[in-house]
């Protein structure tokens, strides 16, 4: 009997997930990559059935990266890791949760919940305010749209002018940066600091992003992006299953959410998010052009949750945490061939796991 590839009595009296992960750290550590997470990972590994891994084409968990790259932890020789991409540093919390930075093209994992690392994909912000270490009372300009105001510390800041309002502080640790959306006019907007305000950020947005430090000016971080081709051997082309492990912190509110697309030379086939209502859809494009798509009606609420998208012609279907959310019985299969994944950084929230299958898994398995 095989499990997770290897045979039973070959790693008897040990664990399965462990032999994984001590071949996944030689290889990144091998091309000069960071590896980390690593309890979290084999504990992946061990719960995963053996006949998931062993069906699996693609894996990626988020414990090895380095410039340019995330590895995936299957294919075991590298044809499936991911190409991630940012021309600035950007901070993060490590894994004894504490702020570091990652220089420009590193997608680290971050553990801002504490517990196992995932990786989050930011898009582009800019952080208004001056000397954001230790803020001092100054003023911003802004237009008419949402604002996000962010600080760690002990202090209060007052917001007057083009918005009312006020953000109280309640420690100076990451954990215990606060936040306050708002939607402020065209103007002035002054920041009145009283008390201890460190590691400040007001930016464009309804939700807060990674802390941009700033000295004399303001600093844009830019946008993450992945997006990996000359996958098409990992793929099935005309059936398969695409697996995603996500925590959304807001998925009402913020519009559209692009949590990942696949697509083939350029053009867009299944394109997954969070709708502006709030809710998990996927949109099919047979042939390169909309078909039709799947939207389970419940609206979503903060968490984590597992999804499943399987697609083989009259036999498409979404699961969420295990649960049927959606069906269609399109005749049409997505014959073209697919090569590229996208992994996308509109959504308030971060990503552990993506796997793919070639093969539409029975619905008992989603």
């Amino acid at each position: 009997m095989y499990g997770y590839g290897y045979q039973y009595g070959t790693i008897k009296g040990g664990s399965i997930g462990a032999t994984l992960a001590a071949a996944y750290k030689a290889r990144v550590e091998a091309d000069g990559g960071t590896y980390e997470n690593a309890n979290c990972l084999i504990n992946f590994l061990n719960d995963l059935q053996p006949d998931f891994y062993n069906d699996a084409s693609l894996i990626m968990y988020p414990s090895g990266y380095k410039a340019t790259k995330i590895y995936s932890v299957k294919p075991t020789g590298g044809t499936g890791d991911l190409t991630v991409a940012r021309a600035s540093t950007k901070t993060y919390i490590d894994s004894a949760l504490a702020r570091q930075t990652a220089a420009a093209d590193v997608m680290p994992v971050s553990y801002e919940s504490g517990g196992c690392g995932k990786y989050n994909p930011d898009p582009q912000r800019t952080n208004l305010v001056l000397n954001s270490a230790t803020l001092v009372t100054q003023n911003v300009t802004t237009t008419a749209q949402s604002y996000v105001i962010s600080f760690e510390g002990t202090g209060t800041v007052t917001l007057s002018g083009t918005y009312a309002g006020s953000l109280v502080g309640t420690g100076a640790t990451p954990a215990d940066r606060v936040s306050l959306v708002f939607t402020a006019t065209a103007g002035t907007l002054t920041l009145t600091v009283s008390g201890s305000v460190i590691n400040a950020q007001v930016q464009a947005g309804a939700y807060p992003t990674s802390y941009i430090p700033t000295v004399g000016s303001t600093v844009t971080r830019t946008a993450d992006a992945s997006t990996t081709t000359g996958l098409s051997a990992l793929f099935g082309q005309s059936e398969g299953t695409i697996l995603f492990n996500i925590n959304a912190l807001q998925p009402v509110g913020l519009g559209s959410q692009i949590i990942g697309t696949i697509n083939a030379g350029g053009s867009l086939f299944i394109n997954f998010f969070i709708s502006a209502a709030g809710r998990f859809a996927a949109d099919f494009y047979p042939a390169g052009v909309y078909g039709f798509s799947i939207s389970p009606a419940t609206v979503l609420t903060s968490g984590n949750y597992k999804i499943a998208i399987a697609y083989k012609a009259s036999d498409y279907a979404m699961y969420v945490n295990g649960v049927s959310v959606g069906t269609s019985a399109n005749a049409t299969a997505l014959s073209t061939t697919k090569d590229t994944v996208i992994i996308g950084n509109s959504m308030y929230g971060s990503r552990s796991e993506v796997m793919l299958f070639q093969t539409r898994l029975a619905n008992a398995t989603l």
